[in-house]
């Protein structure tokens, strides 16, 4: 009986794809010291601020654990970098020094992306909540903290 969700569990994965989009834009604008990036952050930032409850009016109920964990942290995440952005006082370009980084927080943020992707299609809690927590770890070992 899947069909009963199936275009709005499509609807939230291609949400989840134009993140990830994004995501991989600020990377190689971050690489490359390209100007505009704070703009992207503040687009991600708004679409992952809604999807809590965009699931719960579009489904009824909120979304499973692991999900709302999934989201919470990329929102999280998406903040970090702003924040960092907004402390180095250029907020659209990343400073060489904080390059790395950054672009270590992106590439956290796009696989917590592919797992959120993954969970509208699992019934798996623990295990995705062990990758969160490893996902955790790694950003906790960046600079942008």
């Amino acid at each position: 009986m899947t069909w009963f969700h199936f275009t709005s569990v499509e609807r939230f994965r291609a949400q989840c794809d134009l993140r990830c989009d994004i995501a991989q834009r600020v990377q190689h604008d971050a690489e490359h010291s390209v100007d505009g990036i704070y703009e992207h952050l503040s687009t991600a930032l708004q679409h992952v601020a809604t999807q809590e409850r965009w699931f719960i009016s579009e489904f009824g109920e909120p979304p499973p654990k692991q999900l709302t964990l999934a989201l919470r942290f990329e929102m999280l995440l998406w903040r970090r970098l702003q924040a960092a952005m907004d402390r180095t006082g250029e907020p659209n370009k990343t400073p060489p020094d904080l390059a790395k980084d950054f672009c270590a927080l992106l590439r956290i943020i796009i696989d917590v992306l592919h797992a959120e992707k993954e969970m509208t299609q699992s019934c798996l809690i623990r295990h995705y909540i062990a990758a969160l927590q490893q996902l955790g770890e790694r950003a906790a070992h960046t600079s942008l903290n």
